[in-house]
């Protein structure tokens, strides 16, 4: 009795997990889940290509949820299609295609959106009230959807192919072809061979004509070499092409600045010849004047000379009278050398003044010798001081006479070396003149044989 009774209850214990066992599967295939939440979104098609209720819903190729409905009406289709993910937002544009795929033909449905969402983050939820369909995909929003790839079609595409090749027509165009083509192989193949002679000829005139390119280029880049070489010794003569412009214009700016201290340096002479002029001339009167005053005190001294030539010795005598001749006569010819002088000093260049003034600064030597010479005599000889005056009185004469021919020494030497220098600096005056136009006569220095009008000092 108690076996019975086990036995029935295993039964019905079989019979209850087996009713389950039902039911999940049954959940299972229909992706029936408890306790989720989705959305639905409604497919209008105009052919579902074998869809059936619990068919994949794909988006980007990811399943996001299965095919709730069927409901076929006149026009189409409608499909909906329940997605399990409700925080997956999809795009408002986006393409439903029906597709099959697999060994099986399992058909299946693909969302492939044509734009992304610019801000997830702040879209609403496609369950809310607020959600925007021109924005994302919202709960029951419809939308349109095409066939895909479908065995239906490609059995209708390879049927109508199938057609086509049987085709009389098709199979006579396709013979022509073959026959066009192998006429065109036949071309190709006899082209090729005229190609292949070709090339062979060419290869022939191309072995020499590229050794002469070849020799071609090496004396391009021979000459190229050259012009380089040639290019960079232009630019080194170039170079010092300008550096000889910049020395020339260096040289020709201290030549002007010569020219400007040369100018200056004959204006000075100029001035100096004409203030030595002027005293060469000052000292030669000064010379005539005390040789006239030399003459007088002379003439006076003769006087006293009778008066004490009692005392005298004849041989004496006569020896101081000839050297007071020869005093007189040396005064007179040093009087006339003077006025002789200081008629031609205006030309104090030539030789000839020069030479006459040195004879009387010689003639005046040898005066001041003998007067010397006389009044050590008369020392010797006499005590009266009236002579003695007098005879003072000529020592002073004759000593203005001397300080003043020493002056005209000295005025005369510096006159001969300005000569000398105005001489030597005429040519280089004339040769460093920069314009070749202008006045010669309105030269600061004149040439030294050159004569100066009467009434003009130089």
């Amino acid at each position: 009795m108690r076996s019975r009774k086990v036995r029935e209850g295993s039964v019905g214990l079989l019979i209850l997990f087996g009713v389950g066992m039902l039911g999940f599967l049954i959940f299972w295939l229909r992706d029936i889940a408890l306790g989720k939440k989705g959305y639905t979104i409604v497919a209008e098609f105009d052919n579902i290509a074998k869809l059936q209720i619990g068919g994949v819903v794909r988006y980007r190729g990811v399943q996001v949820g299965r095919v709730k409905a069927i409901s076929p009406s006149t026009n189409g289709v409608e499909v909906e299609l329940g997605i399990t993910a409700t925080d997956l937002v999809m795009p408002s544009e986006v393409i439903i295609e029906a597709n099959q795929a697999g060994f099986i033909g399992e058909a299946s449905i693909d969302i492939i959106p044509l734009k992304p969402v610019t801000s997830v983050a702040n879209a609403p939820d496609p369950l809310d009230q607020d959600c925007n369909s021109d924005v994302i995909l919202c709960d029951r929003d419809r939308l349109k959807g095409r066939i895909g790839v479908t065995f239906d079609e490609l059995l209708r595409s390879t049927l109508q192919f199938s057609k086509s090749f049987g085709d009389p027509r098709f199979v006579a165009g396709l013979g022509q072809l073959m026959q066009n083509s192998t006429s065109a192989m036949a071309e190709i193949a006899q082209l090729s061979r005229q190609l292949n002679m070709l090339s062979v000829s060419i290869d022939k005139q191309l072995t020499p004509l590229s050794a002469s390119a070849t020799r071609s280029v090496t004396a391009l880049e021979q000459a190229a070499n050259r012009v380089n070489g040639t290019i960079g010794e232009f630019s080194a003569t170039s170079t010092q092409i300008r550096n000889t412009v910049a020395q020339f214009s260096t040289i020709t700016n201290q030549l002007q600045g010569t020219a400007k201290d040369v100018n200056a340096l004959v204006v000075n002479l100029n001035q100096l010849v004409a203030s030595n002029r002027s005293t060469l001339v000052g000292t030669l009167d000064n010379l005539n004047a005390t040789s006239l005053e030399l003459r007088g005190a002379v003439n006076n001294l003769k006087p006293a000379l009778a008066s004490v030539q009692t005392g005298l010795q004849q041989v004496e005598r006569s020896e101081i009278l000839g050297n007071l001749e020869t005093i007189s006569s040396n005064l007179a010819q040093v009087s006339l050398d003077a006025t002789r002088a200081s008629t031609n000093l205006r030309d104090f260049s030539n030789s000839t003044n020069l030479l006459q003034l040195q004879q009387t600064l010689d003639s005046a030597r040898t005066t001041f010798q003998n007067v010397e010479k006389i009044t050590s005599d008369l020392d010797r000889l006499t005590g009266d001081p009236n002579f003695l005056n007098n005879l003072r009185e000529l020592i002073d004469t004759l000593n203005q006479l001397l300080s003043t021919t020493e002056n005209l020494e000295e005025q005369t030497a510096l006159a001969h070396n300005l000569a000398i220098l105005t001489a030597a600096i005429s040519p280089e005056i004339e040769a460093i003149s920069p314009t070749p136009g202008d006045n010669p006569a309105a030269s600061p220095l004149p040439s030294p044989n050159q004569k100066m009008p009467e009434g003009q000092t130089r």
